[in-house]
C-alpha cells in the first residue's frame, strides 16, 4: 500500500528487498525467519541470533558505571577471581498451597558448587570460592555464615 502511494506521488523509485534477493544472506532451512549473513552461516542460526541479542542489549555507559559502583558495594573481587552465581528459590517453590518441593539446605547447594567448580574448564582452584547468592528468602543469610566456613565460600548478597 505504502509502496504504491509513493510511486503515485512521484517520490522516486521504491525498491523492496526479500531474503532471496540479498546475496549476502543465507536462509536456514527449517527455521522460520532463519536469516544469517553468509560469512557467519557455518556458525549457525542460533549463534547469529545470540550475537544480535548481545548487540541489542549492550549496556550504555551509564549502565556500565552503575554496575561498577554496585559491584564495589557488594564486595565483588577486582582481581579477576571467578564469581559463581547461585540462585536458591524458596518461597514460591517450598511454601504455601502450591508447594512443589522440599526445602533444600544451602549446604547442599554449596557442596554441589564446590564439586562443579573443581571440574570446570578452567577449574576454579581458588582457596575461597566467591559466590553471588540470589534468593527470594532473606533468611538464607542466616545459613550462609556456617556454610561459608564449612565449604570455603565467600557469599556476596545482591540485595
Amino acid at each position: 500500500k505504502d509502496v504504491a502511494a509513493a510511486k503515485k506521488k512521484g517520490r522516486g523509485q521504491v525498491v523492496t528487498y526479500g531474503p532471496k534477493s540479498m546475496p549476502d544472506i543465507d536462509i536456514v532451512d527449517g527455521v522460520k525467519g532463519g536469516l544469517v549473513p553468509k560469512q557467519y552461516a557455518e556458525l549457525g542460526y542460533f549463534w547469529w541470533k545470540a550475537q544480535e541479542i548481545l548487540y541489542a542489549l549492550r549496556p550504555t555507559e551509564a549502565t556500565k558505571k552503575a554496575l561498577a559502583e554496585h559491584k564495589i558495594e557488594i564486595g565483588w573481587p577486582s582481581n579477576g577471581v571467578p564469581v559463581h552465581g547461585m540462585q536458591v528459590r524458596r518461597t514460591d517453590k517450598v511454601e504455601g498451597k502450591y508447594k512443589e518441593a522440599e526445602k533444600v539446605p544451602l549446604g547442599v547447594y554449596a557442596a554441589h558448587l564446590v564439586n562443579m567448580t573443581s571440574k570446570s574448564i578452567p577449574p576454579d582452584d581458588s582457596a575461597v570460592k566467591t559466590v553471588l547468592l540470589a534468593s527470594d528468602d532473606t533468611a538464607i543469610l542466616n545459613e550462609a555464615a556456617p556454610v561459608s566456613k564449612q565449604h570455603g565460600l565467600k557469599f556476596l548478597r545482591n540485595s
